[in-house]
């Protein structure tokens, strides 16, 4: 007691004011909303966070569940002025099963117990046709579901979910029939996209440009839908023949011109892969390959085709077990964290959403894009 007492009562008011004057300048400077504009000065006085694969996976999920609409899906995206002003979100039906799948493979490394009823409540939304009326892939959707179906970890209720999912799906893309002997007309067709020649085209008339990506992500759709039938007692054949068929319709448009599809032709590679593990040729894995490496001959331009070739480097590294692909996806992962992922701290942030942005005359924040990127993370560590 005596050791206090040295202190008079104007030093004490004095040091307690001093004290909340730093307690007020430490929230004014590190309280800041998500919407709020930090300027340039500030920033550079920031020190950077260096970040975890799975504190940069779980930043995007927590963005990913504050961008929902009105019916508990996730919104198309986020987008914002540069001062911080954000336009209304707006309900996307493409998007639900990307966001499950990205909550999955957080879960299965970490087992955060608010996931599985997450889980289930979004399953819940997007079964509800008076909530989602449609479902509408943007990429894949049974490609994912069919791996959470698998697992052990859900209810049956919760499986019939995933199922209902898949059979709801409708893409929008020209139908294409399978041709009967389509098994082992488009082999020869890979070898010539290799071989970088042009071989007579097997479906002319029918292909259209625009939806090079549908054709090229619901051929893995079919592989999965492949898959689901057999495990539930059916042959599937059909999927398959049809899994193949949008392939080479997919194939044969970047054969006519090959330049055209950038942004979206590592979708094609994965395609690939995915067929190789129910088609035992070769050509398959060898295509991949050649799509990998000529994706690699410029930088990626996007978030969009940056994540999708980090998808593709996943896939092959885990497939080959080459350190050419884990090198890739690496490079890939870092250059989207330094340059896309806006997140308080790091150098040249814009609102520090803690997701990837897609910056111009408004801040974008893509849930497609986010949901990959965070689920390849988890999957990944």
């Amino acid at each position: 007691m005596q050791a206090f007492s040295v202190f008079s009562s104007q030093k004490i008011i004095a040091f307690v004011l001093f004290i909340s004057l730093v307690i007020a300048g430490v929230y004014f400077l590190g309280g800041k909303t998500n919407k709020e504009v930090t300027n340039k000065a500030e920033v550079a006085t920031v020190s950077t966070p260096n970040l975890t694969k799975r504190q940069i996976a779980e930043s995007i999920l927590q963005w990913m569940n504050n961008t929902r609409t009105d019916n508990g899906g996730y919104a198309e995206a986020e987008e914002c002025g540069s001062d911080g002003i954000c336009d209304p979100l707006i309900q996307d039906n493409r998007i639900g099963a990307l966001g499950l799948w990205a909550h999955y493979q957080n879960y299965i490394k970490h087992r955060r117990f608010e996931t599985l009823p997450l889980i289930s409540s979004d399953l819940k939304v997007y079964s509800d046709s008076k909530l989602v009326n449609t479902i509408q892939p943007a990429f894949w959707n049974c490609k994912l579901l069919y791996e959470m179906w698998k697992s052990s970890l859900f209810t049956a209720k919760d499986k019939n979910a995933m199922q209902g999912m898949c059979a709801r799906a409708v893409y929008l893309l020209l139908d294409v029939p399978p041709k009967p002997n389509i098994s082992t007309l488009h082999l020869p067709i890979i070898r010539s996209a290799i071989e970088g020649k042009i071989s007579p085209s097997a479906f002319n008339g029918v292909l259209d440009k625009k939806y090079f990506s549908e054709y090229a992500a619901i051929s893995s759709e079919h592989v999965y839908m492949y898959l689901w039938n057999k495990d539930l007692g059916s042959k599937g054949e059909e999927d398959l023949a049809q899994a193949q068929t949008y392939f080479t319709v997919a194939l044969e448009l970047y054969m006519k011109n090959p330049a055209d599809y950038t942004e979206d032709l590592p979708i094609l590679g994965i395609t690939a892969l995915d067929i190789s593990t129910v088609v035992p040729a070769p050509e398959y894995l060898s295509f991949a390959k050649f799509i990998a490496e000529r994706v690699e001959k410029k930088p990626c331009a996007s978030a969009h085709e940056c994540v999708l070739r980090m998808y593709l480097a996943s896939d092959l590294y885990r497939s080959t077990n080459s350190n050419i692909y884990l090198q890739s996806r690496e490079r890939l992962l870092h250059q989207m964290y330094s340059e896309m992922f806006d997140f308080q701290g790091l150098k040249g942030y814009s609102l520090g959403r803690g997701a990837l942005n897609k910056k111009g005359t408004k801040n974008i924040y893509g849930m497609v894009t986010n949901a990959l990127f965070s689920g390849l993370l988890s999957r990944e560590e």
